[in-house]
């Protein structure tokens, strides 16, 4: 058998592939010397093509002693034998690179290319039973990532995690491992860490590597993550508890400041398993009818009267009595479970508010209810207030929806269009916590918002701070040159009631009006 530049194999059979040159280059010079070295001997040639491709040449140097048959049909028929024999080889290395494939499938992520959980994790013990305790796990989640899958389409979110997974890898080490956990999630395993400070250092590399905005669908999006780190440590047996406990510091990080890092210590997997008994009883909690809506009244500050409530969720504990927001609320987010609870608030609401606008004189009553960052990306809020306003029959005017800064200037462009829906079925927006986030005045004139609540950071410093007192009447001055109205939120005092009147303030609410209580006591006042 002769390959395609003449050179002849005497103890190995050619290798499975097409050959470069075609055919009709043969017969090759190696060839014809050697069939001139004997004058009794014939050579015949015989192009041999498999899959319609050129693979050589069957080369037979047969003497006139052994010569058996005349013409080219014997030859045609070993060249056939052979076509045979390397179609077999050629199945076997498809079946070889198909199992190469699977193997490769086994162990790396589809979508980014990293490794993934499974090889990440074989890393881990390997390092864990060769390198003692020189190593580290790092933990990173994206913050906001549903946001864009939800808002953009899961085509945008899956463009977003290769870029990120790229950018990981950017920023890492030689040696080091950068494994896509799943969803959202990405893992690290820094090899060699003889410095304690190092996990953190890069760390702080991959804040500043996600930092740029990412391109998507024309859009720029930008998306920060949390990041726990594990230090590699006697009490360690599995690499799953490094991973766990990387998990936690993690999660951690994220309840402190998005975008941040932590370092994972005892006290947090104890916060940890109280997080997780929170979920689960918070789960019975939606089942057994456990949560309460309090109502908190928002009042006009030149008459005193009762304008609208604010509906505000509480959850009767059966062995911790009334638990505040701050209590759980972290936790349904973290979970979804704010979806369930957000949809129940919103029927409640709207039946109460209905019952009490039976009463004559009450039909410009409003209630004002909160919408998570969940809620607000999530989809099927619209929905769901159509639903919540058919089953109660208000009418749209009398809901208005309160939505932070931070929710908003995630994405501009389809907050606004979110926020004309709401407002295309009749209800009113406002803007929470005003002057803590991020807005522009080029993006308040965009949106169709009626209202503004001033922080109650600014509101508790009235009559203190002088700039606090110059901001709020900033403020004050801005909502009204653009139409809208202004709450302030926990007025405590007098003295801040007072000075929110003199401001052109027109309304307020917070502890010195009421505190939020049950419907039964929100009632009485209302008139």
């Amino acid at each position: 058998m002769l390959d395609v530049v003449g050179a002849y194999f005497r103890d190995k059979p050619p290798i499975a592939g097409p050959s470069p040159v075609p055919v009709s280059m043969f017969p090759p010079a190696d060839l014809i010397d050697a069939a001139r070295q004997s004058a009794d001997a014939m050579t015949f040639v015989v192009p041999v093509k498999v899959g319609g491709s050129d693979w050589g040449l069957l080369a037979i140097v047969d003497t006139v002693e052994t010569r058996v048959g005349t013409g080219r049909e014997p030859f045609n028929h070993w060249a056939a034998l052979l076509t045979v024999a390397l179609d077999y080889q050629i199945v076997l290395a498809t079946l070889r690179e198909q199992e190469e494939r699977l193997r490769i499938a086994a162990v790396y992520d589809h979508l980014t290319g990293l490794p993934n959980r499974t090889l990440f994790l074989d890393r881990l013990r390997h390092a864990m039973r060769q390198r003692g305790h020189d190593y580290a796990v790092l933990f990173v989640d994206l913050d906001g990532f549903k946001v864009v899958n939800d808002s953009l389409g899961h085509t945008a979110g899956d463009r977003l995690l290769i870029q990120v997974g790229n950018r990981i890898s950017n920023s890492l080490r030689e040696g080091d491992t950068a494994a896509r956990f799943g969803g959202d999630e990405f893992l690290i395993l820094l090899d060699g860490v003889t410095d304690p400070h190092t996990p953190t250092q890069v760390a702080e590399r991959l804040h500043a590597a996600l930092a740029p905005a990412f391109r998507l669908q024309g859009q720029e999006v930008v998306v920060t993550a949390s990041i726990g780190i594990t230090l590699a440590g006697a009490r360690y047996a599995e690499a799953e508890d490094l991973v766990r406990d990387a998990d936690i510091a993690m999660y951690w990080s994220k309840s402190q400041r998005k975008g941040s890092h932590a370092l994972f210590d005892v006290a947090m997997h104890t916060k940890a398993v109280s997080r997780l008994r929170i979920e689960t009883e918070l789960r019975h909690a939606i089942e057994r009818d456990e949560l309460e809506v309090h109502y908190q009244p928002i009042v006009q500050l030149v008459s005193g009267r009762t304008r609208a409530f604010e509906a505000l969720i509480r959850w009767r504990h059966p062995t911790r009595g009334l638990l505040m927001p701050d209590e759980f609320l972290a936790v349904a987010e973290e979970t979804g479970l704010v979806i369930p609870i957000g949809r129940w608030i919103l029927d409640e609401s709207c039946r109460q508010l209905a019952e009490w606008q039976r009463t004559p004189g009450r039909d410009d009553l409003r209630v004002s209810i909160n919408v998570s960052n969940r809620q607000f990306w999530q989809g099927g809020l619209i929905d769901d207030v159509d639903a919540a306003l058919r089953k109660s029959a208000l009418h749209p005017r009398n809901l208005a929806f309160e939505i932070t800064e931070g929710v908003i200037m995630t994405n501009v462009t389809l907050a606004r269009k979110m926020l004309e829906d709401l407002h295309y079925l009749g209800s009113e927006l406002h803007i929470d916590d005003f002057g803590t986030g991020y807005s522009s005045l080029e993006a308040l004139h965009r949106l169709p918002i009626d209202a503004l609540k001033i922080d109650r950071s600014f509101v508790q410093r009235l009559g203190v701070d002088a700039k606090s007192n110059a901001l709020v009447h900033t403020i004050v001055l801005m909502g009204g040159n653009l139409g809208l109205q202004l709450i302030a939120e926990s007025v405590e005092t007098e003295a801040q009631r007072d000075h929110l009147l003199r401001l052109g303030c027109a309304y307020g609410q917070g502890h010195y009006f009421s505190e939020p209580v049950p419907a039964a006591l929100a009632e009485r006042l209302i008139s």
